[in-house]
């Protein structure tokens, strides 16, 4: 739980919201101060996690594992998110100063959803997806940070939707998806993309969809997917080699989990359970987690993974935010403006966002986190 540090302002208290020192000619945030009492180190002041603000987008988007899943990256100063319900993929931005503006639109065809996306350097990604009402595209729309888009077509190798995203070394990775055989569970198909927008492919040891991605130590982990056996693993190191990875002890896992990252940890959750990952894959599992929920979503940063909405069996819809530390602290965080599942999450600079959602219908509420 965040702790305050209060200075006088025309004898009123106010509450500090962020603190910095300068180090080297650069502000660095603080996280955490200390005084000491009697010989003991007392903490006074945590940045911890922190709710900034709810507001209000102009379409309304769902996320992983529902009809109108959207899509969501970052680049520069804009959180792009991808509205799918409507005929056209409209962009709405939200920029660092939290206000909205707009970006030109995916496609000017069908709508086209569940989409892989992510971020480098130098491009905020969108690939592949379902056109309406059944074609499978292998087209991909990449934004600059001026928000300058292109449209390239051949940039992933297989047209397919429910694609598994990450970054790892400055390169975006789009890892399985729905092809439309189901032979095989799933696409094994992982295509890579650099910052230059150059491509190549390697593939997975299994068929999979709606695989998750987090980075933990170097590498990044796929986990939970749809697939024939979804305790089975794969990472790709900096190096960009493939391997599989099953845990001894892991369970079948279907595809309604979430997945967050800390520095320390990769967390699969699902139901009351959560896999555990370390930086050298040494696998874990805890049963502390508040309530059995699914289809909740899952918000990384260096010292918290998030988890955020779901719904308990029989479709109870919940408002709840978790967060674990880099010690595996469980912790209860202001919640949600209003309870949902099947949202889309992500970060930008200092601040986490929770968009959109399904509860009897798609949201358009975006919850903001400072993380």
């Amino acid at each position: 739980m965040a702790k305050g540090v209060y200075f006088g302002v025309n004898n009123v208290a106010r509450k500090v919201k962020k603190l910095y020192f300068g180090v080297d000619g650069k502000a660095r945030k603080i996280k955490k101060m200390y005084f000491g009492v009697d010989g003991k180190a007392r903490i006074c002041y945590s940045a911890g996690v922190r709710k900034v603000k709810a507001m209000t987008i102009t379409y309304p988007v769902a996320g992983r594992n529902n009809y109108y899943a959207g899509a969501c990256a970052s680049i520069g100063e804009y959180l792009l998110i991808e509205d799918t319900e409507h005929s056209f993929n409209h962009i709405e931005c939200i920029n660092s100063s939290l206000n909205s503006v707009y970006a030109p639109p995916t496609t000017t065809t069908n709508g086209t959803m569940a989409k892989g996306a992510a971020s480098n350097s130098n491009y905020a990604i969108f690939a592949g997806g379902l056109r309406r009402p059944s074609n499978l595209t292998a087209w991909s729309a990449c934004y600059t940070a001026s928000l300058a888009l292109s449209n390239v077509y051949t940039l992933i190798s297989e047209g397919r939707s429910h694609i598994g995203s990450g970054t790892i070394a400055n390169n975006i990775v789009f890892a399985g998806g729905d092809n439309g055989y189901t032979l095989e569970y799933g696409s094994k198909v992982i295509d890579i993309i650099n910052s230059s927008l150059g491509s190549q492919v390697r593939t997975l040891p299994f068929g999979a969809k709606m695989l998750i991605g987090l980075n933990v130590g170097n590498v990044l982990l796929f986990a939970h997917g749809d697939a024939a056996d979804s305790k089975r693993t794969a990472y790709l190191t900096q190096g960009l080699s493939v391997s599989e990875h099953i845990p001894s002890v892991g369970v079948p896992r279907p595809g309604n989990s979430s997945g967050a990252a800390n520095a320390n940890y990769a967390l699969y959750q699902y139901a009351n359970s959560i896999d555990v990952f370390t930086s050298n894959l040494a696998y874990n599992r805890l049963e502390n987690f508040p309530a059995a929920l699914h289809n909740m979503v899952g918000l990384s940063s260096d010292d918290y993974a998030i988890f955020a909405g779901g719904y308990l069996t029989g479709g109870i819809y919940q408002n709840t935010v978790y967060s674990y530390d880099k010690n595996l602290v469980l912790d209860v965080l202001e919640s949600l403006s209003e309870a949902k599942a099947y949202m889309l999450a992500d970060k930008l600079g200092d601040n986490g966002f929770f968009i959109g959602g399904y509860a009897s219908y798609v949201r358009n509420t975006v919850d903001i986190y400072e993380i």
